[in-house]
């Protein structure tokens, strides 16, 4: 298990109800991240990141790091995964 550090900041903190938490993960990559999340704190979780063909809306941005990364790249341990959207946020 790979042991992976969630921030969360606008829409993502209001759907959370909190400001970061740990996730641990088999082979984790951003799509998996996004896909564990949704099954924690709902569907809407996931149709706030991606559309139907899980291109990235916009107004989010996810980081690993602080920086972009595919969706389907690897993941290590202890990395940070950012979700923000801009600012006011988005509806």
């Amino acid at each position: 298990m790979t042991r992976l550090n969630i921030r969360y900041q606008g829409v993502f903190q209001e759907i959370t109800q909190r400001k970061d938490e740990v996730l641990e993960l088999t082979s984790p990559s951003l799509d998996k991240v996004v896909t564990a999340l949704a099954g924690l704190h709902g569907r809407r979780f996931s149709g706030m990141v991606w559309d139907d063909s899980r291109a990235m809306l916009a107004g989010v941005s996810v980081l690993v790091n602080g920086q972009p990364r595919d969706r389907e790249a690897p993941l290590q341990e202890e990395d940070e995964i950012q979700f923000l959207t801009a600012f006011g946020g988005i509806l």
